[in-house]
């Protein structure tokens, strides 16, 4: 009986952790002491790891977090207290620096800013017209050319602070009324649609560029293919003069042999039903000469 009382405590110990010692069995005290001595070792091993994860999901201390908030937003740093932490933009309500970067291009912010689903023309099934998204990211593409080319001479992170700063600008004063996901800032978005459509546009025009030159490369000189092409053209010219000289050849021969034949069938044909001839005096002859003559 106390064996199997013993073999159930251990499973309950087992299961649910160790419990405090019975008085009076030795073996039950072994147990426990085998049961902590397990426990202790695996909360040890785990422990490092726990530990570890914990340092890695701390947040940056007050100080940094204080030090950060002097930097400004422009800045290359951005907020950034070291080179591995993510960057953290904070934006104006009114942005008159960015506002100001992008006057160049205030006439197709305002036409972006007007795109709106109302400003659409109604449906109609004899046109095919342009969709809302399609007409926002043709209006957005030489903004965002002109984005990008503004920003080409900075590097790294100053780079992408200058382009967020000019999207969230966009984003709050020009852009239309869309269907994004809230969860997402509508700079990313901005930023994104503009990125993905000049990508596409280099990847075309390299494939454009790769399908002139194989072109090109299959094709003879330029310079033999028109000889080339005016001596057939020549040669051509010939057979088709000489076929037309063989056709009015053989229609006038034709022509002239049928007028033969029918002028010997009427000479015979007179000679037939004619008289004997008459012999005529030397005075008619001598006219006769003189006629022909």
């Amino acid at each position: 009986m106390n064996r199997i009382r013993a073999m159930w405590d251990a499973m309950v110990r087992f299961s649910f952790g160790p419990r405090p010692p019975v008085d009076g069995s030795e073996e039950e005290g072994a147990m426990d002491k085998e049961v902590n001595t397990s426990t202790s070792a695996s909360a040890a091993a785990s422990a490092p790891v726990l530990r570890s994860t914990f340092i890695e999901l701390s947040l940056p201390a007050a100080a940094t977090a204080a030090a950060d908030a002097d930097i400004p937003s422009h800045s290359s740093t951005c907020n950034m207290a070291t080179d591995n932490m993510p960057i953290t933009l904070a934006f104006p309500e009114y942005d008159g620096v960015a506002e100001e970067m992008l006057l160049p291009v205030m006439t197709q912010l305002s036409k972006l800013k007007l795109t709106t689903p109302d400003s659409m023309p109604p449906l109609n099934a004899f046109f095919r017209a342009k969709s809302h998204l399609q007409l926002v990211r043709e209006r957005l593409l030489p903004i965002g050319e002109f984005i990008m080319q503004q920003t080409m001479a900075l590097e790294g992170r100053e780079r992408w602070a200058t382009e967020m700063r000019l999207c969230h600008h966009i984003a709050q004063h020009y852009w239309p009324p869309l269907p994004v996901d809230p969860r997402v800032p509508t700079r990313l978005y901005v930023h994104e649609m503009y990125r993905n459509t000049l990508y596409k546009q280099s990847l075309r025009s390299k494939q454009d560029e790769a399908n002139i030159a194989a072109r090109t490369d299959s094709k003879p000189n330029s310079n033999e293919g028109n000889e080339t092409a005016r001596n057939s053209d020549a040669k051509d010219e010939r057979m088709r003069f000489r076929r037309l000289g063989d056709f009015a050849t053989s229609l006038f021969g034709n022509h002239k042999r049928e007028r033969e034949a029918k002028a010997s069938e009427t000479g015979n044909h007179a000679s037939a039903s004619a008289s004997p001839p008459v012999e005529l005096t030397h005075a008619e002859a001598d006219i006769d000469e003189v006629i022909w003559n």
